[in-house]
């Protein structure tokens, strides 16, 4: 389930182009996703924990994702190139609505991602087996495997699953589960959190941990999924990433839950904000869930083979534009004319 609800993102916000601030505050964005689905999961503790199985359980069901990372640089010594990529990275936000059905192995989601005042937004549909995405400067649909196939991005053929194994995820929850404990999870109030369907009334739980903890975790974590990582992807180099984590100070972390009367996780709000040398962070992920186990309107479109990009046609058509794209979102290929340009 954690794949289900990160995979999207991280498949997109990892490293960005060899810059150590960038790359640490790319692989935090994706620990703090992965620490509001497992650190939340927690008298107080097992009425939290009952309602994470009850929510992950879900079949259907609607979840709106946004995150915001803010990020400031001491810009007193860095190249101009550094500094170009600070101003780039200075504000990132993420916006994604996802619809799914697992029992027909059927998603549709809209994705927004602004990075330095500049948008980029995608469709992306799950459905047959297969993936497909869509983009503003596409005029048809691609398959994310042939996606994966340009330049170098894609390792070997094993590395056309999950964002993360099996074993990765086991280990992150084994990591996380020991965040939330008996003693850590409160009972602070209610809400009211208006959705999509309507105003629910919500009771709300705060994980009250040490910023300590949650350090240990996050470097632990970047260990697993590093070394996940480099074992599905041999071309890419995530060598820098576990030394850019120990660097990083937790200064605050705020974990709060919200659950419906109907038993379910319906709001997830983490905030992370840390310090390393020359950088200061805020992260913040805010998960909404609608129409849990309910009838879902998943809007797939009928995509035949000619309105199907191959890899080649869009190369021939746009040159360059995968490995910029590719670049953008944080994957670094390996191809020697990519880093020539």
């Amino acid at each position: 389930m954690l794949e289900g609800r990160w995979g999207t993102i991280g498949r997109k916000i990892f490293k960005f182009k060899g810059k150590r601030a960038a790359g640490a505050a790319g692989l935090v964005l994706i620990l703090a996703m992965v620490l509001t689905a497992a650190g939340c999961s927690g008298g107080a503790y097992d009425k939290l924990m009952k309602a994470e199985a009850k929510t992950d359980a879900a079949v259907t069901g609607v979840t709106t994702t946004r995150i915001t990372l803010e990020n400031n640089f001491d810009t007193a010594s860095l190249t101009a190139e550094e500094l170009k990529m600070a101003n780039y990275m200075k504000k990132v936000t993420y916006e994604g609505r996802l619809r799914f059905d697992h029992g027909l192995g059927e998603m549709a989601s809209d994705l927004y991602l602004s990075m330095g005042g500049i948008g980029f937004d995608a469709e992306l549909y799950s459905f047959g087996g297969e993936t497909y995405v869509k983009l503003p400067v596409m005029k048809k649909y691609m398959n994310v495997k042939d996606l994966m196939k340009v330049e170098g991005a894609q390792a070997a053929a094993e590395a056309q699953g999950d964002f993360l194994s099996e074993t990765a995820l086991e280990k992150l929850g084994d990591i996380w589960s020991s965040v939330a404990t008996p003693d850590n999870v409160k009972k602070t109030g209610s809400a009211l959190l208006r959705t999509d369907s309507g105003d629910l009334k919500t009771t709300r739980y705060t994980v009250e941990v040490d910023p300590e903890v949650v350090q240990a975790a996050l470097i632990e974590s970047a260990r697993v999924i590093t070394e996940d990582l480099a074992a599905k992807n041999p071309d890419a180099d995530f060598s820098s990433a576990i030394g850019e984590m120990t660097e990083i100070e937790i200064d605050e972390v705020s974990m709060i839950s919200e659950i419906s009367s109907s038993g379910y996780v319906v709001r997830d709000d983490v905030v992370i904000r840390y310090h390393q040398p020359g950088l200061e962070t805020s992260i913040r992920v805010e998960i909404i869930r609608d129409q849990l186990d309910e009838a879902v309107e998943l809007n797939l479109p009928e995509i035949t083979a000619s309105e199907l990009y191959t890899s080649e046609e869009l190369d021939r058509e746009m040159p360059g534009a995968l490995d910029d794209l590719l670049g953008t979102f944080g994957i670094q290929t390996t191809d020697d004319t990519s880093e020539a340009r």
